[in-house]
């Protein structure tokens, strides 16, 4: 049966490509979790893969707006990964080595 008090859910994962830009996409782009009442029943933060295929950078995004939700799990990195930015948000990186950390 449902449960009374449901917690939130995870922010969900995306992947953009593109080769021109006006701006910084990583400032407009929004994968947070979700929350009922209070941050211990939100979700894990989102993942963005924001890649600029001209100029050949890829970054992760891993974000949760304020929230002191779940952890948001990594086991394995995108290929040719160049940084990853984690914005206010609970992350586990189970992986042999990370690129560079914002």
């Amino acid at each position: 049966s449902p449960s009374e008090w449901p917690g939130g859910g995870g922010g969900g994962r995306i992947h953009v490509a593109y080769e021109s830009l006006q701006g910084n996409l990583a400032d407009v782009v929004s994968v947070n979790g979700n929350g009922r009442f209070s941050d211990w029943q939100s979700g894990g933060g989102g993942t963005a893969l924001l890649e600029d295929q001209k100029a050949g950078r890829r970054v992760l995004l891993v974000e949760n707006r304020h929230r002191n939700g779940h952890y948001t799990e990594i086991d394995s990195l995108p290929a040719n990964l160049d940084e990853i930015r984690i914005r206010q948000a609970r992350v586990k990186l189970n992986v042999p080595s990370v690129p560079k950390l914002v």
